[in-house]
């Protein structure tokens, strides 16, 4: 007979196996362990190996007109463990013993619970969200997955005198083949009938994506999107990216964050495929230019890489 240890040791080694499986599907890209770190640091680094489809971990990101700046630490495992956003705290967060995200406290007294919907499933069922200013659970995010693991939709449930209101905010996302999003529709209520029905209207607010092969240089850890849904982040045309493995050269954002923009980019990345800059021009279709825009970004890879500078195709 098994004991509960010999249980719980097969539960994760079955988890890891299919993490080590869908990384390998997804994206051609060698395991490396995170620098700086001692060899017994680094013994316990395999979970991010196996964890995390990128060889680097963000560690900070900012825009140059200070749009967002986000500083990201990790634990031995390299998952996050505080993702700090100026102008909104510091995030931290916390992993059960299969390296699932179970929990996050956004510093202003806010927190959310992450379920599943079983010991075997690695991505979360739903999160909760809690806020005490508004009597404790405000409201309940729940999450839809594709076949390969990828989010397809997510749906928003307020909370009102303790009961699941009837209106819902839904995000649908679809996929290239490649694994990288080539649209984002947004739907939302717009009023209410008389016999007491919800008419929606929905948004595009990211469309016509193009990728380069390079790894996503925000995500890093599969756990940075779903830390960051609830922030001020959320706010950025930039958050749609983080549901894609590469990096976006070029992308329209149709309604909802900016109307009727083209985002092209120029990327320069390390020798590790590593995205240190992404200079963008943006317009407003077809002709005019409104603006640039520089992100830049280091990572766990950047001590001792050299840059190399590659204007990436927006074909």
């Amino acid at each position: 007979m098994k004991t509960h240890s010999q249980n719980h040791l097969v539960l994760v080694i079955f988890f890891l196996f299919t993490l080590i499986t869908a990384c390998e599907k997804s994206i051609d890209v060698k395991y490396a362990s995170i620098n700086n770190t001692s060899a017994s640091q680094q013994e316990d680094a395999r979970a991010s190996r196996l964890l995390n489809c990128n060889n680097c971990l963000v560690t900070h990101t900012s825009t140059a007109d200070g749009q967002f700046d986000i500083d990201f630490t990790y634990n031995k495992a390299g998952n996050p463990e505080t993702i700090s956003i100026a102008g909104f705290g510091t995030i931290t967060a916390q992993y059960d013993k299969l390296f699932r995200l179970q929990k996050e406290n956004y510093g202003n007294g806010t927190w959310a619970d992450f379920k599943y919907k079983g010991l075997r499933d690695r991505l979360p069922d739903a999160l909760y969200y809690y806020d005490p200013a508004f009597g404790g659970l405000n409201h309940i995010d729940s999450f839809k997955y594709d076949v390969k693991g990828e989010l397809i939709e997510r749906k928003t449930h307020y909370i009102y005198n303790n009961h699941i209101d009837d209106i819902v905010f839904t995000y649908t996302y679809s996929y290239h083949a490649t694994g990288n999003v080539d649209y984002i529709d947004y739907s939302f209520p717009v009023f209410r009938n008389p016999n007491g029905t919800l008419v929606y209207q929905t948004n595009g607010v990211l469309a016509n994506a193009v990728y380069d092969n390079k790894p996503n240089y925000m995500t890093g850890s599969p756990w940075t999107k779903f830390l960051l849904f609830n922030t001020s982040y959320e706010r950025n045309a930039h958050f749609y990216l983080l549901f894609s493995k590469n990096n976006a050269v070029k992308y329209y954002t149709p309604e909802h964050i900016h109307l009727g923009e083209t985002y092209t980019s120029t990327i320069e990345y390390n020798s590790k495929g590593f995205a240190n800059v992404i200079q963008t021009v943006i317009t407003f279709e077809p002709w005019n230019v409104i603006g640039n825009e520089t992100i830049t970004s280091s990572s766990t890879c950047d001590e001792n890489a050299t840059i190399s500078k590659s204007a990436v195709s927006s074909k």
